[in-house]
């Protein structure tokens, strides 16, 4: 959320064969060009997301 999206770019380079999701109006404020496998999501549908995944996301490199 928010300034999280602004790792979207790299993410998605460094892991291309993921989906990643990101709040729709976030995104666009951002600025960033659209992506093809980042889904943009409402604030409800991101509300949703969160419920069903365990709340820990760990990225390693």
């Amino acid at each position: 959320m928010q300034n999280g999206v602004y790792a979207a770019l790299s993410l998605i380079a460094d892991y291309p064969k993921c989906t990643f999701y990101a709040v729709k109006n976030d995104y666009f404020a951002s600025g960033l060009p659209r992506l093809e496998n980042l889904i943009l999501v409402s604030d409800m549908q991101w509300v949703d997301l969160c419920a069903q995944q365990h709340p820990v996301i760990t990225i390693q490199q």
